[in-house]
């Protein structure tokens, strides 16, 4: 296993988490496809694992995104019964919430590689003092 360089290593993880390589190029503003398959050559187990664990984070934001279209739906036929304003004003299309909750999904993944990426570089660091003390 090569070290991965920090783009590479969120490209990666971004993919386990379930995101489509288009979003990870918006997200990143980068070529995903090309840093995927240096990926791939440098550490094909680490491409197994995240083709592994992306299945269960999809079907984990199928199940979080669902829960919170229930409670869209919950708080708008709440409001349904209240005045004009009220209503135009707290209730939410079903369409634009579940674009807010893939956005806001996608900024929690990249917060996540970041920190992610930087406990890598530490275990990474650290591996290779002990091997040359």
């Amino acid at each position: 296993m090569r070290k991965l360089s920090q783009l590479q290593y969120e490209v990666i993880f971004l993919y386990s988490k379930g995101l489509t390589f288009k979003e990870i190029d918006k997200a990143l503003t980068t070529a995903s496809k090309g840093a995927y398959s240096q990926v791939l050559e440098k550490d094909k187990g680490r491409v197994t694992r995240a083709k592994l664990s992306r299945v269960t984070n999809i079907r984990n934001y199928k199940e979080d995104l669902k829960k919170y279209l229930d409670t869209v739906k919950e708080n708008n036929k709440h409001y349904k019964k209240y005045t004009q304003w009220l209503r135009d004003e707290y209730t939410i299309d079903i369409k634009i919430a579940k674009v807010s909750f893939r956005n806001q999904y996608i900024k929690d993944m990249l917060d996540k590689s970041f920190k992610s990426y930087n406990r890598y570089k530490l275990t990474f660091l650290k591996n290779h003092l002990e091997k040359v003390a």
